[in-house]
């Protein structure tokens, strides 16, 4: 038995492939021992912050024979030897080669965690790397870092009972000893390399002997670190998870920045949340797995996010988990990275309810997760957490956010940051009141209303007009500052803004709502002024509507609106402005949709004398606050009533929902700018209540049914962008990935998403829809469109060819691997050649074939034409590439027997011509017309049988022969006949010539037909 650093005769290296992330990212925890020299002697590598480890006689050689109390060491990326390090000797175990150093200035990184050697299994593969010196008849050659790979073999027992590791590995060298034994599969340590067997017998050579790590905790047990025992601070893989892990993974990873939320000033600590903070960090500390819940809206993915940065150890890595597949939790899915701090948010009704199962399971994994560095948060929506009872069981702790932070503290915290001269706006009386009561989400919405009017204020000129007045230079009162006239003008603007008109709506929506029993409501009660205690506005404040109906009715009694009224105001809040005639149809259509909805009911028209006996549009317009301008165009007197009368509709007639949603889809199909309007006021009203159930069902639809999926698309688009309803839609696109008739929303939505965070998750959903067996042809040309887009971006060509690459190689026969590879072939790739024709493509074994089933679907899938065709035509300037281009067109569809398909792409390639000077389809027939004549070769006569002068006639043909040769090198009038097997030369012309007829089948054969050319 000798040393690692005996010297090793070969310098070949293990030919297994390397599954750690990469070798530069693996330099950061380790580190060389330095002799007395200041030579490197061995391979350190660092397990926690300032503690090292290395093998005992590595230590020794670098003390000259004896472990010295002190012993230098340099970082393993570091530029030269000067870089030198002072380490104490913390302890040692000479017995088992290990020894345990501190240092006051730690290596850059630490291993990500130790899983006992015993219960590793035969075959496991590993991955070493450190110094090395390696020696061949040149002498020894110093190699700042090597690694290599290998395979765990088992265990071996010494006669002296001292047990180790056996690992084989060819690819060791003099200088490694003490490198970490890493497992390719998770970068655990599963040992230390110490010794390499060197006997006789053949069997012995290139394994090498490997302390253990169970040896490594018990030397580190009982050494005092900064947060506790060094043991209990490194995370240990025991090998006894209680639950195995799946293996297909169902949740999306999304990185947070751990120092980012901490640092962020945007946080308000609010005297509501102190006592679950407080739970909550100590249960973190503790190893509990956190369950946060609340009411909607009351900030529950906030709180977690800040508890998530806060009581996670410095450094540890943060991840959201979003649950996009899954069809109900669970915890064997959870991945198990060391040093990491999850967030996992359930919200989706249908598949993210908690299961007694999943809580049971949770408990046992909590006290594992805890010896592995790990620590999960899970949010629960309220509607979910109801009935569950976390508290049997055990390690898991459940904490209820019951109240929202306190809106006006949040709100002027949120303004100081910005406007710090304008945050006392929410101070004021009309501004306070409307933040009263608001939750976290709405108090966030009313800010972004307030920061929009103070940059509309900044950015207009001194003496701006009022909302409803005249310009501060005519104001009478002298006295008035330009700074108060400012927070005045403000707070008018953000009053009317965050205005939700409740006590007029309340008036107005008030009793039967039948022309012949009005309900007689005084106006004055409904009267709001800047200040509650006043009874009459401020002169500066827009009139109310009620007090504007009042005064052109001499102050006398407000009546509650009659069905004819309400259907008018909602008409014209949905439209914002209106003219006469179209404000009436649209009420009428309404009221008819009502009508149709309410069984039981008819639409009788009134009598002449009962409309007589009414009031007149006119009339009506200002009962519902409207007035009548130029041109008889309608608008509200006041610009916030239209909306908020919208939410008040929606927010207290839930039954009119469907009703009021199928008349919006109605007007949204009138042109772009009704169907913008139609888009933002239901995406609006359904994000108030997060409520992506009415997308999946009632909108969709009414949608499909009346022919609108654009107007579902953008609907669908904003909650999938809105971070309180994300979760749920993205599930929703699963949902209706393979439904064809919502297939076109997945489509529209996810080529979107391509250009965003969530692009994997939308790649995913792109992939289910092209993989559906009912997916129809015109659904999958438009999945190639989004891909081929994504292709050619310059911001997501490199992440797209790298994305597909992979599935195409997994499993070529999916559907999508064949739009994906269609994508792809327009594409440049790094070289800057056609992805086709690069070296890239030689990752697809089946290239050739795959590009002959996509010539297949050019008649079946749109697009596929097209792009085949501008392959060609990206290929047309370079006289190489162009003839590369043809002969594999020509190659894949002889190949595959598909002459016939070809013609398929007449047309595309005729227009290409007419584009470049080429003559593509007449290129491909002559090399059709090759490949007929010479279907395969024969096989070459030994040389030695090989009859004088044969070897390029019949008997003797050669191989295939290179790409097609170009007329400037072969001109057309001197060019000889081409031999067999040398494909004819190309064809270029300066302008597109006479097409081409399609040669004549020799007489024996007949018609071309498909599989021709391969028989």
């Amino acid at each position: 038995m000798t040393h690692a650093a005996t010297p090793q005769p070969s310098t070949s290296r293990s030919s297994r492939s390397q599954s750690f992330s990469s070798p530069s990212a693996s330099k950061e925890f380790l580190g060389r021992i330095l002799g007395l020299d200041g030579e490197p002697v061995g391979t350190c590598f660092q397990v926690a912050p300032g503690y090292l480890v290395s093998a005992r006689h590595v230590v020794a050689d670098a003390g000259g024979g004896q472990v010295p109390s002190t012993v230098g060491f340099t970082d393993m990326s570091a530029d030269g030897w000067e870089d030198r390090r002072t380490a104490r000797l913390e302890c040692e175990d000479e017995v088992n080669d290990l020894v345990l150093l501190r240092c006051d200035q730690p290596l850059p990184a630490s291993i990500s965690h130790l899983a006992l050697s015993k219960p590793q299994a035969q075959n496991t593969e590993v991955w070493l790397g450190g110094f090395a010196v390696q020696q061949d008849s040149g002498g020894s050659h110093h190699r700042r870092y090597l690694e290599t790979t290998g395979r765990w073999e088992g265990l071996l027992e010494n006669s002296d009972r001292v047990v180790c590791g056996v690992v084989y590995a060819d690819g060791t060298a003099l200088g490694m000893s003490g490198c970490p034994i890493l497992r390719t599969s998770d970068n655990a340590v599963i040992g230390v390399l110490s010794h390499r067997y060197r006997g006789e017998e053949q069997w012995g050579d290139n394994r090498v002997w490997v302390s253990q790590v169970e040896d490594l905790v018990r030397l580190c047990t009982g050494v005092a670190a900064d947060e506790g025992d060094l043991a209990g601070l490194i995370p240990l893989d025991r090998g006894n998870a209680p639950i195995r892990l799946a293996e297909r993974g169902l949740l999306a990873e999304a990185p947070l920045d751990q120092q980012a939320l901490r640092s962020d000033t945007r946080y308000l600590q609010d005297p509501a949340w102190s006592a679950p903070w407080t739970t909550a960090t100590r249960a973190m500390h503790a190893g509990e797995v956190l369950l946060i819940s609340g009411p909607p809206g009351v900030g529950t993915t906030t709180f977690a996010r800040r508890v998530l940065a806060h009581a996670s150890p410095d450094g540890t890595s943060l991840i959201r988990l979003d649950p996009g597949d899954w069809d109900t939790p669970s915890a064997a899915v959870l991945p198990r990275r060391p040093h990491t701090a999850y967030l996992l948010e359930l919200r989706d009704p249908d598949s993210d309810r908690p299961t007694a199962d999943f809580l049971h399971d949770l408990s046992l994994l909590a006290p594992w997760w805890q010896s592995m560095r790990i620590q999960l948060i899970i949010t629960v929506a309220e509607e979910l957490w109801r009935g569950q009872r976390a508290e049997e069981h055990p390690h898991l702790r459940p904490v209820y956010l019951q109240h929202a932070p306190d809106p006006v503290k949040l709100a002027r915290h949120r303004l100081t940051l910005r406007h710090p001269e304008l945050a006392h706006v929410v101070d004021q009386p009309a501004v306070h009141h409307h933040l009263a009561d608001r939750n976290a989400v709405q108090t966030m919405d009313a800010v972004a209303v307030i920061l929009q009017e103070i940059d509309r204020l900044t950015s207009t000129p001194d003496g701006d007009d009022r909302p409803g007045g005249a310009a501060s230079s005519d104001q009478p009162d002298t006295d008035i500052t330009q700074a108060d006239q400012r927070m005045s003008t403000l707070v008018a603007r953000v009053a009317e803004r965050l205005d939700d008109h409740g006590q007029t709506l309340d008036v107005l929506f008030t009793g039967t709502s039948t022309l012949a029993t009005p309900v007689a409501v005084p106006w004055s009660a409904t009267i709001r002024s800047a200040d509650r205690s006043q009874t009459q506005p401020s002169p500066h404040e827009a009139p109310t509507l009620t007090q504007a109906a009042a005064d052109d009715t001499g102050g006398g009694p407000r009546h509650g609106l009659a069905v004819e009224e309400r259907c008018l105001l909602i008409a014209l809040a949905a439209r914002n402005t209106a003219r006469l005639p179209q404000l009436e149809t649209d009420a009428r259509r309404l009221k008819a949709i009502l009508l149709g909805a309410s069984p039981g009911t008819t639409d009788r028209p009134p009598s002449p004398l009962q409309v007589l006996s009414g009031g007149g549009l006119r009339g009506r317009i200002h009962r519902v606050g409207a007035r009548v301008g130029p041109s008889e165009n309608v608008t509200f007197r006041r610009t916030s009533f239209g909306p908020a009368a919208l939410r008040y509709v929606w927010d207290n007639y839930e039954p009119v929902r469907r009703a009021l949603t199928r008349w919006l889809i109605g007007v949204a199909g009138e042109g772009t700018h009704e169907q913008e309007l139609v888009a933002g006021h239901l995406s609006e009203l359904l994000r108030r209540h997060q409520d992506v159930g009415f997308i999946k069902t009632t909108l969709a639809e009414l949608a499909i049914k009346h022919e609108n999926i654009e107007l579902l698309t953008e609907i669908v688009f904003a909650a999938a962008t809105d971070e309180h309803m994300q979760r749920r839609c993205e599930r929703l696109l699963y949902d209706w990935s393979d439904r064809p008739e919502r297939q076109q929303v997945v489509v529209e939505v996810c080529g979107r998403l391509l250009q965003g965070p969530r692009r994997s998750l939308a790649l995913r959903r792109l992939r289910r829809v092209a993989d559906t067996d009912r997916t129809p042809p015109q659904i999958l040309g438009s999945v190639l469109e989004r891909w081929r887009r994504a292709a050619d971006s310059h911001d997501l060509a490199g992440w797209f060819r790298q994305e597909a690459t992979a599935w195409i190689a997994a499993d070529s026969t999916r559907v999508s691997a064949r739009l994906a590879f269609t994508a792809l072939l327009t594409s440049t790739a790094a070289d800057g050649m056609p992805w086709l024709l690069s070296a890239h493509r030689q990752q697809l074994p089946r290239a050739d074939e795959m590009l002959g089933e996509v010539l297949v679907s050019v008649a079946s899938t749109p697009g596929v034409g097209a792009t085949i065709a501008g392959l060609v035509e990206r290929a047309a300037d370079d006289d190489e590439l162009y003839a590369r281009t043809i002969d594999q067109i020509v190659k894949a569809s002889v190949a595959n027997g598909l002459i016939r398909q070809l013609w398929d792409l007449e047309t595309e390639l005729q227009q290409v011509g007419a584009r470049t000077g080429r003559d593509p389809r007449a290129d491909i027939q002559n090399g059709l017309n090759f490949y007929r004549a010479y279907p395969a070769p024969p096989p070459p006569l030994p040389e030695a049988a090989a009859a004088p002068g044969s070897g390029n006639g019949a008997t003797g043909a050669p191989q295939l022969a290179a790409p097609p040769v170009h007329p400037e090198t072969a001109p057309p009038q001197t060019a000889p006949p081409p031999t067999p097997h040398q494909p004819p030369p190309i064809t270029k012309t300066t302008a597109p010539g006479p097409q081409v007829p399609e040669p004549e089948s020799p007489p024996d054969q007949g018609p071309p037909q498909d599989g021709g050319a391969a028989r």
